[in-house]
């Protein structure tokens, strides 16, 4: 029979990681808005890093915004959803 690994979780270092986490997406890189387009790639750049840095493959696919407020952004603005593939 094959053996299963154990996973322990610590909870403090966790909770830590995603307070960094949350400085670098609303402290560091910012608001994602259309007023700041960059901010959104850095986004992007910032999620497929963490993810790649751990060999998980990434692949950005963009959709279109049907929400009626995307209607008030001043310019045209694709939002992006990330696919992750885990290996098996």
């Amino acid at each position: 029979m094959a053996q299963r690994e154990i996973f322990v979780i610590d909870m403090e270092k966790t909770a830590e990681r995603l307070k960094d986490h949350l400085r670098m997406l609303t402290q560091t890189i910012g608001e994602r808005s259309v007023l700041l387009p960059e901010n959104p790639k850095k986004i992007q750049e910032y999620i497929e890093t963490f993810y790649q840095d751990m060999d998980i493959p990434v692949h950005c696919k963009p959709y279109p915004c049907h929400d009626p407020g995307c209607q008030s952004y001043p310019l045209p603005y694709t939002f992006r959803n990330f696919t992750l593939q885990w290996k098996t």
